[in-house]
């Protein structure tokens, strides 16, 4: 357990554990990843017909048929409004969410 509350993802309070912000957080997006990963197939099929030349509504069309789980859903379809931003501008973006590796020094994840 020293990891885990080391890492900020439980806290000990009179002898019991308790989950934290952070660790909510962090379970809820391994679960994510867990469900992307499941339908992965999926997801290369809806890369597979993604082009600018792809009508957007038809797309939307496989979004919906092929994914069920409205987190992903909602993922796939905020990126494809999205698609007129250049990748390099996600790719910054998506750093400024990143904690920097001196920031995390202590943490470690074991997988």
């Amino acid at each position: 357990m020293s990891e885990l509350t080391t890492a900020g993802l439980v806290r000990r309070i009179n002898g019991r554990y308790f989950v934290t912000s952070f660790g909510k957080v962090v379970y809820k997006a391994q679960e994510l990843i867990g469900m992307a990963v499941q339908c992965s197939s999926k997801l290369q099929a809806i890369n597979s017909v993604e082009s600018p030349n792809f009508p957007a509504a038809e797309l939307s069309k496989i979004i919906d048929t092929l994914i069920s789980n409205s987190e992903i859903k909602e993922i796939l379809v905020r990126r494809q409004h999205n698609n007129n931003i250049p990748a390099e501008n996600e790719i910054a973006y998506n750093r400024e969410l990143i904690v920097p590796v001196t920031k995390r020094s202590s943490i470690q994840f074991n997988a």
